[in-house]
């Protein structure tokens, strides 16, 4: 019984991170799993969203074992979109708390 809740937390886990169970074992997963996290968002590029999807393709048919430099550049693209996510959070939080101030 203890083995079946681990399982479960194993899949839940998986499922919250965009990622099959049969891809577990292959390579650059984490990366993966990022772009999974960001692809269907509406502030991606349609030229990003395309590289993600053929990114997503291309890993499954690879088995993970993709170029050095095709990776960077994958990277490099999740880097400026969670700095973009983090900046716009920052900002409306900062809206919010001047918005309270001046009501006050």
């Amino acid at each position: 019984m203890n083995e079946y809740k681990h399982e479960k937390l194993v899949r839940n886990f998986l499922r919250s991170k965009h990622i099959p169970i049969d891809y577990i074992n292959y390579d650059n997963v984490e990366i993966y799993s990022r772009v999974k996290q960001f692809i269907n968002q509406s502030y991606i590029a349609e030229t990003d969203q395309r590289l993600f999807d053929k990114f997503c393709r291309t890993w499954v048919i690879n088995k993970g074992i993709l170029k050095t430099k095709y990776l960077a550049k994958i990277q490099a693209k999740l880097e400026y979109y969670s700095n973009r996510l983090y900046n716009n959070t920052m900002r409306t939080r900062r809206l919010q708390r001047r918005a309270q101030k001046k009501t006050v």
